[in-house]
């Protein structure tokens, strides 16, 4: 038994080389799910880029994985709203370069993709989408076509992105006993949803109040302590189809 498998995994590791070397290499993107550091199998053709693998199977299973000819990948993500984004990939054809590369959209409560940008690949089959601040707010979903024929669309890119809240009004301290006022801001809009005010408790946070935001997405939370010293507070958005769960920055309260 021990010296079949063994066989086994000297026969993996021989093809799992000899393919590594006549191929390039590539990174590939499970649907809805960050990269996996999940052995691909050998492809059968050589000329096949060996990419990561989207099936649970590991080296040398009876299931063949299915090398991707064209990557996506975003970053950052999570993201930030109205940050910077990345989108790029390589296009592994003949010829690669020059090729038209199509970018598609698909945004909370839509149902179909729509093409927003296009550019052409880089003498190595590269190319970048770039979008610029203030263009992605909340989540959504990507992927890449090529004009080259017989290349199949990416798999799809769930880009995540967080909610910024922001303080507008914070007390560096308050007397315990008396209520405090913390005000601030969510974007991009959120009205009508609950905000939750957490204070760090060890390695934690405790949820110790929560309302609701206004019609500017704005909330006003008041809470009082009735013990001395320093608290670390935050401002915490639960995830919904637009935004996934966002939190603000921790602020330091004296209570005296």
């Amino acid at each position: 038994m021990r010296r079949s498998l063994v066989l086994s995994l000297f026969a993996c590791l021989v093809a799992t080389a000899a393919t590594s070397a006549a191929a390039p290499a590539a990174s590939g993107i499970c649907p809805g799910a960050k990269p996996a550091a999940i052995p691909c199998c050998p492809p059968p053709a050589t000329t096949t880029p060996r990419v990561e693998c989207c099936l649970p199977v590991t080296c040398c299973a009876a299931i063949p994985c299915l090398a991707q000819r064209l990557t996506i990948a975003a970053t950052p993500d999570p993201s930030t709203e109205g940050r910077l984004v990345t989108i790029s990939g390589r296009l592994f054809s003949s010829p690669a370069a020059g090729v038209n590369i199509a970018l598609w959209q698909e945004l909370p409560g839509q149902h179909v993709f729509r093409q927003i940008a296009q550019t052409t690949t880089d003498s190595a089959g590269n190319y970048e989408f770039v979008r610029g601040k203030g263009s992605v707010q909340v989540n959504r979903s990507w992927y890449v076509t090529a004009s080259t024929g017989g290349v199949p669309r990416s798999l799809t890119w769930i880009q995540q992105v967080r909610a910024v809240l922001k303080l507008r009004s914070s007390p560096a301290s308050a007397a315990h006993g008396q209520a405090f006022t913390l005000n601030g801001l969510v974007t991009p809009s959120h009205a009508g949803e609950e905000v939750a005010l957490q204070e760090q408790v060890g390695a934690s946070w405790k949820t110790i109040g929560s309302g609701r935001l206004g019609r500017g997405s704005t909330f006003s939370l008041r809470h009082s302590f009735n013990s001395k010293g320093v608290v670390v507070l935050r401002v915490v958005l639960a995830g919904d189809a637009r935004n996934v769960r966002s939190a603000s920055v921790p602020m330091k309260l004296h209570v005296r």
